[in-house]
């Protein structure tokens, strides 16, 4: 991969009590966890980066802004992207009534972009603790679970040149590589992953530049370059668009978090 990213997870704790606990989480990229269990429930939110999570009853792969849960004492596994991700993590209470299946990730409706991107920008706990609870009450309601179809083998090597290079993948070449049409290109890759290639390319080089701007001191000019955008005002826009809010802030958030050797 260009610029190799490193191997940190980190993991900053914005809100704990026992009605709800929120931690924001950026996992290395090509990670593995164990299987394991959680003691109470658990409201993950992928803000940008993808993984592929495995219970007793599925595997199931996300890399679009989605959200998914797991019962407390439900054993799961999980494998972090090449670009690794960004997550909100929301611990609930032991006794929450969970209805979605724990193998299931679905996308976030628009209440729940925009309860995250404000519980993201909040700096007062009372403020963190309503939209927490608020954005724990919708775990049931967001509106559409992604698909997990079979994806056909010739597809795997452009999501691979769009995760290596996502600045300098060009979608029309990827199609040619592929001896398909551009158009039949983004069908398929839609129906696979759950959003065109270049949106796809948009969240992968939003998640390196978040990788990029955590492990070095670089200016965010200086990041913004090494991930590929025209300038830091793309960067920017890219971000906030994709995760929901700035790097800037999340540098702020998660500079001081725990690190973890992977």
């Amino acid at each position: 991969m260009k610029g190799e990213i490193g191997c940190i997870l980190r993991k900053t704790r914005l809100l704990a009590n026992a009605e709800v606990a929120v931690s924001l989480v950026r996992y290395p990229p090509g990670l593995t966890q164990p299987p394991h269990e959680h003691e109470r429930p658990q409201l993950s939110l992928l803000l940008a980066g993808g993984l592929a999570e495995t219970t007793s009853r599925a595997e199931t792969f996300s890399v679009r802004r989605s959200s998914g849960v797991k019962p407390g004492g439900q054993r799961h596994a999980a494998r972090f992207g090449p670009v690794g991700a960004l997550m909100l993590s929301l611990e609930l209470p032991a006794d929450a009534t969970v209805q979605r299946p724990g193998c299931e990730w679905r996308g976030m409706g628009a209440t729940e972009r925009r309860l995250l991107e404000r519980l993201l920008r909040s700096e007062r706990p009372a403020e963190r603790r309503e939209l927490a609870l608020d954005l724990a009450s919708l775990v049931d309601a967001a509106p559409d679970t992604l698909p997990t179809p079979a994806i056909p083998s010739w597809l795997h090597p452009t999501r691979e040149a769009l995760d290596d290079d996502p600045a300098g993948a060009r979608i029309d070449e990827l199609a040619r590589r592929a001896g398909v049409h551009r158009g039949h290109l983004s069908r398929s890759f839609t129906v696979a992953y759950g959003l065109p290639p270049s949106l796809y390319r948009a969240r992968s080089m939003a998640m390196r530049s978040v990788s990029l701007a955590l492990e070095r001191d670089d200016s965010l000019a200086a990041v913004a370059a090494e991930a590929g955008f025209a300038d830091q005002s793309h960067m920017a826009r890219t971000v906030r668009r994709e995760v929901g809010t700035t790097v800037s802030r999340l540098r702020r958030l998660l500079g001081d978090a725990t690190s973890v050797q992977a």
